[in-house]
């Protein structure tokens, strides 16, 4: 999941080197932590923004926003159990925070906990609906439940919030092929033709395993 917070700036970033000055000038504040924890995510810095995040939250422990983001990290460093840990402790502050779930979910998938990461997924798209990526994940932790016609539905929902999502179309197209809907199937490989030849080519060869 990349970072949701791009509120924070807009499009006037400061720089990273900005950033981390700022948390030297200030160390007291929580918000210069949060702002450089957000930066380092976005560097693909996940362990050193999980350090300057946990300082946000210390200093401000019922910031959601900051345990979101410190949740984030930890998923991103692969830190697992602090990184669920920490992201309930957003939900226990905001029980609205529509990324905080979403977040949570990805981190039940990745822990194999499908049920669980669809019931979280499905919690953060009543807060955030046009996220086009939830949708996605919450298609395929359905289909590594053998859900397929919800899964179906979830990449539709997809569809409809971005009708150039490849991954949406491309799965729609795999799950209908296998559950015999050749119809579908071949509309999904007649959209991909347009937007990704290389799916549209992977895609056809399910349609045409199944058809054999």
């Amino acid at each position: 999941m990349s970072s949701d917070s791009d509120w924070l700036y807009g499009d006037d970033r400061p720089d990273l080197a900005e950033l981390q000055q700022a948390a030297i000038d200030a160390p007291w504040s929580s918000s210069a932590w949060l702002e450089l924890g957000e930066r380092l995510i976005q560097e693909d810095e996940p362990q050193l923004a999980a350090e300057a995040l946990s300082e946000a939250v210390r200093l401000d422990p019922v910031n959601s926003d900051a345990l979101y983001l410190y949740g984030q990290a930890l998923f991103l460093a692969d830190e697992l159990d602090d990184a669920i840990q920490a992201l309930e402790n957003a939900l226990s502050v905001c029980p609205d925070h529509g990324f905080a779930l979403l977040q949570l979910g990805w981190v039940y998938r990745e822990d194999g906990r499908y049920r669980e990461a669809v019931d979280s997924f499905r919690a953060g798209l009543r807060f955030e609906p046009k996220y086009t990526d939830a949708h996605v994940a919450l298609g395929t932790t359905l289909a590594c439940l053998w859900l397929d016609s919800e899964a179906i539905a979830a990449y539709m929902e997809a569809v409809h919030v971005d009708p150039r999502c490849i991954s949406a179309h491309y799965n729609i197209g795999v799950l209908s092929a296998h559950s015999g809907d050749l119809r579908m199937a071949r509309e999904q490989h007649r959209i991909l033709l347009d937007l990704d030849v290389d799916s549209a080519e992977l895609l056809w060869l399910s349609i045409c395993e199944r058809s054999a």
